[in-house]
């Protein structure tokens, strides 16, 4: 998560030499405040509470590290493999 709402954010995972590949699903909206238009891995969470992801990047993994930059105001969670 990254609060900060000019600046982005390196993350940088250290998980170790087993992970190689992973998954990168990110919360978006057109605001910090928005209550409309939030998606998460490119689909919204329906009324009835469906959801299905539409959008994943991948994430790869040297000597057991990955590096995420998270734009201002956004999230994401990240899926080691």
């Amino acid at each position: 998560v990254n609060k900060d709402l000019t600046q982005p954010v390196a993350v940088q995972l250290d998980v170790g030499a087993a992970f190689k590949i992973g998954q990168v699903l990110r919360l978006t909206a057109p605001r910090a405040d928005a209550t409309n238009g939030v998606t998460f891995a490119g689909s919204a969470v329906t009324a009835d509470g469906k959801w299905v992801p539409r959008t994943t990047e991948l994430l790869t993994f040297a000597a057991g590290k990955a590096t995420v930059i998270l734009p201002p105001a956004s999230a994401a969670l990240l899926i080691a493999k």
